[in-house]
């Protein structure tokens, strides 16, 4: 199941559903309307959620993992993410499996400035990965670095791929072609959160990062995964 969460952007999501038709692939997706409420057309096999409180995206995309329990994987889309190749749900599903990571191909090239290793352009998790982290995406952030993380697990193990089947487009503040709006602030209850989100990243990875990896790796004892070329 692919998991969107959204706020304060209909006209955003009108054009992610028109992409997707474009492709021939609507696959089911779970949305998350942050604290608002959009009249618009949603596809009929999908499940529509409105939360009461601003969620945030990392509690947006929680909430709803926990209200789609038991998923074979879980996928994350940008309200601002455009699908451009026909199969790339079939594809990501495919390279996801119960426990890797499958990023979409990145057009932008984009690159970790921190690793130098290419960045995850909205991705997929394995259903038994998702379950053994507990969360889709980092609970100890609010919004920021939490792709670090995924990146960090994913290089690590070596159970991230890019995956050229799968193309997208990521609408970007700093390229222009993502408008600014209210998201653009970076506040939550009050609160800029981009300091604290990488404080809490950078705690995260003094102290949680090395035994969250060798629980996995345990768990996946029986499981022998392929290694992304970008693992090495």
């Amino acid at each position: 199941m692919w998991l969107i969460p959204t706020r304060n952007r209909p006209g955003l999501m009108v054009e992610m559903i028109a992409a997707m038709r474009a492709t021939g692939d609507i696959p089911i997706c779970a949305v998350m309307q942050d604290a608002c409420e959009y009249a618009i057309d949603w596809p009929a096999h999908w499940h529509i959620h409105r939360s009461e409180r601003h969620l945030e995206m990392s509690g947006a995309l929680n909430a709803l993992f926990k209200a789609h329990p038991g998923e074979p994987f879980y996928g994350m889309l940008d309200d601002h993410t455009r699908p451009l190749s026909p199969g790339w749900d079939a594809a990501m599903r495919e390279w996801a499996g119960e426990w890797q990571i499958a990023s979409f191909e990145n057009n932008k090239n984009r690159v970790n400035p921190r690793t130098g290793k290419t960045r995850i352009n909205c991705y997929a998790l394995g259903g038994k990965l998702a379950r053994a982290l507990g969360w889709v995406w980092p609970n100890f952030v609010i919004h920021l670095w939490g792709d670090d993380a995924l990146e960090d697990i994913g290089y690590e193990l070596g159970i991230l791929r890019h995956v050229p089947e799968a193309r997208a487009e990521t609408l970007l503040l700093r390229d222009g072609t993502l408008p600014a709006d209210i998201n653009s602030r970076r506040i939550w209850s009050g609160m800029s959160y981009p300091a604290h989100d990488e404080k809490a990243y950078r705690r995260w990875k003094n102290s949680e990062f090395r035994p969250l990896c060798q629980k996995l790796r345990w768990l996946m004892a029986d499981y022998m995964p392929q290694t992304s070329p970008d693992a090495a």
